[in-house]
């Protein structure tokens, strides 16, 4: 059928087929997990395309999505999202901290810029002042930089960061993507290849980084409208549902981005931004936990409507940072240590004794509850019965 659809707590699904019950003849949805292992699942017809309700609205259970790709129906703007209001991410801040540590980039590199934004601009900025065999370690520098933690590997693993290593490589990529002048299928062929070519050639930079960095500069020789976008595990599982970003994947990736932003007639830069967005904000990226109230947001849209909301979304937005972090994984096992730990000692009560929840979203509410604590009573389990 070739069919997708979104729960509404966020994961993509495929419509496999309908059966019926060899005993009742009732007609069933079977459907498949586009995440993990793949899961197969039935649920009755009238169910999978039923509504449910969540936060005092009806909403559809499952969503279709449209496109070739797995593509979320919303209002696609067209404008370029901010990255972050006037500062810098954790993930970015930790990158200058390893550079300036290191010695890898002289103290004050990185001075005058305060946001992610900022150094996004900067790197634009030197990109489109750059001419034909200039130095490019420090525009290399800055992407990286801009990319988060998560692309501290090349400069870690192995013996370390060695720019003589990875400078002819990188300028053979670079001046794939300057000679790159319209986007085609042929050029996207190319491209593909040279990202598949410096990632056998460099230890320890995937093709999420890579395509950081073709993207910055595909934008020197493309424009914001046709810089093709970057491609990493968020994009391929939410949009080609793949488990991981591979190489092999990144032509069908970027031919159905390309093929999306021409339907929705916007650049490729605010549409990828956008898609973003709206991804990481889904229950799935907030490793199997269900938010109520804080969705990516960087403001708290709470704060002047309703006080306790405001303060749910506080606690939350506090938990989230926490498993978002490179510990985020110990950070949960401590708290389900924590949570177990108070289950044995009988000490919990209302939801967070229900087994019908999910044992992440009780352990969720049990964090927020201890939070909580320090604007509401402790056993004030009215705020969490109503969460």
């Amino acid at each position: 059928m070739n069919k997708y659809y979104r729960h509404f707590k966020g994961n993509i699904y495929k419509l496999v087929g309908i059966a019926k019950d060899s005993e009742t003849l009732k007609e069933m949805v079977v459907y498949q997990a586009m995440y993990g292992e793949g899961q197969l699942w039935i649920r009755p017809k009238e169910e999978f395309f039923g509504k449910v309700e969540r936060d005092g609205m009806e909403m559809n259970r499952f969503k279709e999505i449209s496109g070739k790709g797995m593509f979320p129906i919303i209002d696609y703007t067209g404008q370029k999202l901010p990255l972050t209001l006037g500062e810098f991410s954790r993930g970015v801040r930790a990158m200058i901290t390893l550079l300036q540590k290191r010695q890898i980039v002289p103290w004050g590199f990185f001075q005058g810029l305060q946001s992610d934004d900022e150094l996004e601009e900067e790197a634009l900025q030197r990109i489109n002042d750059y001419q034909e065999g200039e130095d490019l370690q420090g525009i290399f520098h800055l992407i990286q930089t801009w990319g988060g933690s998560t692309g501290r590997g090349v400069y870690v693993r192995g013996n370390g960061f060695d720019w003589s290593v990875i400078e002819p490589a990188y300028r053979e990529l670079v001046e794939s993507c300057l000679s790159v002048r319209a986007i085609t299928e042929d050029s996207i062929a190319f491209l593909s290849s040279a990202v598949k070519g410096f990632n056998q050639k460099i230890r320890h930079m995937g093709v999420s980084f890579i395509t950081k960095h073709t993207r910055f500069w595909l934008h020197k020789s493309l424009g914001e409208q046709n810089a093709l976008p970057i491609y990493d595990n968020i994009m391929a599982n939410y949009v080609l549902g793949k488990d991981s970003a591979l190489c092999k994947d990144l032509a069908e990736y970027w031919t159905v981005m390309v093929n999306e932003a021409q339907r929705h007639q916007v650049g490729l830069v605010p549409f990828e931004r956008q898609l973003f967005r709206y991804f990481i904000s889904s229950r799935m990226m907030y490793k199997g936990f269900s938010f109520k109230y804080y969705h990516g947001e960087q403001k708290n849209p709470f704060e002047k409507k309703k006080e306790n909301a405001a303060t749910w979304w506080f606690g939350e937005k506090l938990f989230y940072e926490s498993i978002s972090r490179e510990d985020g994984d110990r950070f949960i096992k401590r708290i389900t240590r924590d949570y177990d730990d108070a289950l044995s000692h009988n000490i919990l009560k209302g939801k967070l004794l229900d087994r019908s929840i999910p044992k992440k979203d009780r352990i969720l509410l049990f964090y927020l509850d201890l939070w909580h604590g320090k604007w509401f009573p402790y056993d004030n389990l009215d705020e969490i019965r109503n969460h």
